[in-house]
């Protein structure tokens, strides 16, 4: 079987573990050539010499994905590198404050907003006009708990993936609109994962008094695989979803219903389903 994304240039940010680093490592082994980006250049060098010597493709950039001049060299570096980006994955994030709100420290709430909101925007803001220049290309902005519903005593976590959301229907629609349809983006959760960031829910006395909910979820395995996220990226990246184009897709919820998704595309679009909207009376 071919590999399904050969010849594909792709970044993800957030690489350096958890879900991002997944979902390079499953890049890579199916034939993209993988730019692996975070702040931490020791973890992203350790995964990059791991593809490689698996027989992918891959370099490590690191990247504040608040800092504008940082995300601008990652760009020119992957381009020296490997030529135009064919597939942007915005994974970066972060889950700082823990606690009700009112009792929030502002930086800490704020960081979360920078980082999963300024951070997203700002890699997207730059990748666009280099795949506009090519004529190609598509981004996927990664959401999470908060995009559909309240996420309690995470709020600056959960009102920046409900963000991310929004964001991503704006753009899909200014993209559209300026004839720009050859660029596709979408929004995708990648359910709930154990990771670094999770696991402060039974790591930390935060984590245990206030998330004890998702704790429980921890502790009894309720947890899913990165691998899903990991999937639907792929998918994405070979175009067969393309009708999602400004959409949220679930990689939990959507991993039984994977295969059928092309063929509910159109009718997705038509009922305006997986879209952030006020609910209406009935």
């Amino acid at each position: 079987m071919a590999a399904r994304l050969s010849d594909q240039t792709v970044i993800i940010t957030g690489a350096s573990r958890g879900i991002g680093r997944t979902i390079a490592k499953m890049c890579a082994t199916e034939g993209a050539r993988v730019a692996v980006t975070a702040r931490n250049y020791d973890h992203l060098k350790s995964l990059a010499d791991e593809i490689n010597s698996e027989g992918g493709t891959a370099i490590p950039i690191a990247v504040d994905v608040t800092q504008r001049d940082q995300i601008g060299r990652m760009l020119t570096a992957v381009d020296e590198a490997f030529g135009p980006v064919d597939l942007m994955v915005n994974n970066a994030g972060t889950l700082n404050h823990v606690g009700p709100s009112w009792e929030a420290d502002p930086d800490e709430w704020w960081q979360d907003i920078q980082i999963n909101v300024y951070g997203l925007f700002l890699c997207n803001r730059m990748t666009i006009p280099p795949m506009l220049k090519a004529g190609k290309g598509r981004i996927i902005n990664v959401t999470g708990g908060g995009a559909g519903s309240p996420f309690p005593f995470v709020s600056g976590y959960a009102t920046g993936k409900a963000a991310v959301v929004r964001f991503t229907e704006n753009l899909a629609e200014e993209l559209d609109r300026a004839g720009e349809e050859a660029i596709k983006v979408f929004s995708i959760s990648p359910g709930f994962v154990r990771t670094d960031m999770t696991e402060t829910f039974i790591n930390t006395e935060k984590g245990r008094k206030w998330m004890d909910y998702m704790a429980e979820r921890l502790n009894t395995n309720q947890d899913i695989s990165p691998t899903h996220a990991a999937e639907l990226v792929i998918r994405i990246g070979t175009g067969v979803l393309d009708a999602y184009h400004g959409r949220y897709l679930h990689a939990g919820k959507d991993a039984a219903i994977l295969d059928d998704l092309p063929e509910q595309g159109t009718e997705t679009v038509m009922n305006d389903y997986r879209v952030l909207r006020f609910t209406k009376p009935s």
